[in-house]
């Protein structure tokens, strides 16, 4: 039965219920960075919107070291350049527009803007993709996690092209440091090499811990032995319910503000998450996740991330000019914004993000994983 069930794993092309937990994430993200995101005042996890990109990070090195593995296995060897190039049209086209858009409307038409010098200032570093090692002075600041993403795929693709499966040892020393960085056994060079506000930069919270387990989840489960070991623990219907839920719980940890040692039990949580969903397709959650809407959410979520600010600048005056009470406002705003930077998502993916990624199959081995 485990033979099959892995093999039926390896066969797995499309895991079906990934991009509900996209959509998850960026409503998460959308809510954190909006008025309600405040939450309830004694329910820490609604404090904590900002966990979304820690499950965003899970999937993200689960799929990208999936693919790598199976590639590798395939071919006898990883085209790095392809993987390269797929990246580039899933990552570069929205990005640049965005950056090109904002360079263009602050250096020409509205000069004189509060924005213009701290986002011409950032600039390189936004446009070098190293926006996580420093303090932005704009909204663009969420653009951190889109740099770690981009160090994560220049990094691992020739890694796992030199070592193959023993690349796992390199996401456990990864892992190994994130947690060492933490517990702040190393606070005396990042303070000396990011400042004395080194803790406040999202990189630094979040670690690189979350690419890390999602990468060494995909290890164990390419492998038939350590499959059959996370099948017996995480292999039920049950289990992706109760990840679910013990990852609120764990999230709710009455914690100072922003999570530091809890935020590493939240990241083990969404990783035995992600693993539940993919073992098997009929897992408990499978049908509330693949819902027509959320699903949809969660193929254009990469947009709804990186437009959500910019679409926040247009709804935030909106809103605050609405006849509503100030206990409604901070509600509406939050739903009038996910509503604008979806609408903005689906533009920019039909118009923009979609013929670019038609390319993608110009670059893509046969069998590739979906990512």
């Amino acid at each position: 039965m485990s033979e099959r069930r892995h093999a039926d794993y390896r066969a797995t092309r499309v895991f079906g219920s990934l991009d509900g937990l996209r959509a998850l994430a960026v409503i998460a993200v959308v809510w954190h960075h909006s008025p309600a995101g405040r939450g309830f005042g004694d329910w820490p996890a609604t404090w904590r919107g900002y966990l979304g990109v820690d499950l965003f990070f899970v999937i993200s090195g689960f799929l990208i070291t999936t693919l790598l593995l199976r590639e590798g296995e395939r071919n006898g060897r990883i085209a790095v350049g392809a993987f390269f190039a797929r990246r580039a049209l899933r990552i570069f086209p929205l990005y640049f527009a965005v950056l090109g858009g904002l360079a263009l409307a602050l250096g020409v038409v509205w000069p004189n803007a509060a924005m213009a010098a701290p986002f011409f200032a950032d600039l390189p570093w936004y446009a070098s993709y190293t926006s996580n090692w420093m303090h932005a002075g704009t909204f663009l600041v969420i653009t951190w996690s889109l740099a770690a993403e981009e160090q994560f795929y220049l990094a691992w693709a020739p890694l796992m092209q030199t070592l193959g499966e023993r690349a796992r040892f390199v996401a456990w020393a990864a892992l190994a440091a994130s947690v060492a960085a933490t517990a702040g056994l190393f606070d005396g060079p990042l303070a000396w090499a990011l400042g004395p506000r080194f803790r406040e930069l999202d990189m630094v919270q979040a670690t690189f811990a979350p690419l890390a387990l999602g990468c060494l989840a995909a290890f164990s489960l390419h492998r038939a032995a350590t499959f059959a070991r996370a099948a017996r623990v995480l292999g039920s219907r049950a289990a992706a319910p109760v990840a679910a839920l013990v990852t609120i719980a764990v999230a709710s940890a009455p914690e100072v503000e922003p999570l530091r040692y809890a935020r590493g039990a939240v990241q083990l949580t969404l990783t035995a998450l992600v693993v539940a969903c993919v073992l098997r397709e009929d897992h408990g959650l499978a049908r509330a996740l693949r819902l027509r809407p959320l699903a949809r959410l969660g193929v254009v979520s990469y947009g709804v991330y990186l437009l959500h600010m910019l679409t926040l600048q247009g709804t935030r005056p909106l809103c605050a000019s609405l006849q509503v009470t100030d206990a409604v406002r901070p509600w509406l705003l939050f739903a009038l914004n996910g509503a604008a930077a979806w609408a903005a998502a689906e533009v920019s993916y039909r118009a923009l993000e979609r013929p670019c990624l038609r390319l993608k199959a110009r670059f893509t081995p046969r069998g590739a994983a979906h990512v």
